[in-house]
């Protein structure tokens, strides 16, 4: 949906980045939460250790609401098998980013960004 989107209705496409934007603390605890014992979030390895400060990283959920958090879970609270493996949101949402300036040339947007 996003080429299209951006091509033909840019600011909605820029509705759509600024809700990723929006959500950029809940992307970052859930890769916090990655090579944990737990099970919620979504899958990274065991030997995955997140970045801190700076260097921190993100990973957006499959689908979320208002809090940003995973919101298509299985009972007992387990992501379902559609969404475990969806680790490329993630750089979907920075190449979209990317495009949109590409797209726009709106310099004063890309200064904003990040919220």
């Amino acid at each position: 949906m996003w080429p299209p989107l951006l091509f033909l209705d840019p600011p909605s496409a820029a509705s759509a980045l600024h809700y990723r934007f929006q959500r950029l603390g809940a992307a970052a605890e859930n890769a916090a939460k990655c090579g944990a014992n737990t099970t919620e979030g979504s899958y990274c390895p065991r030997t995955y250790t997140p970045g801190s400060g700076t260097n921190r990283a993100i990973q957006f959920p499959w689908e979320s609401a208002v809090t940003g958090k995973e919101t298509q879970w299985n009972e007992p609270k387990t992501i379902g098998k559609w969404g475990k493996y969806e680790i490329h949101i993630s750089g979907d949402v920075s190449f979209a980013a990317r495009q949109f300036f590409y797209q726009t040339g709106d310099e004063t947007w890309l200064k904003g960004a990040q919220g």
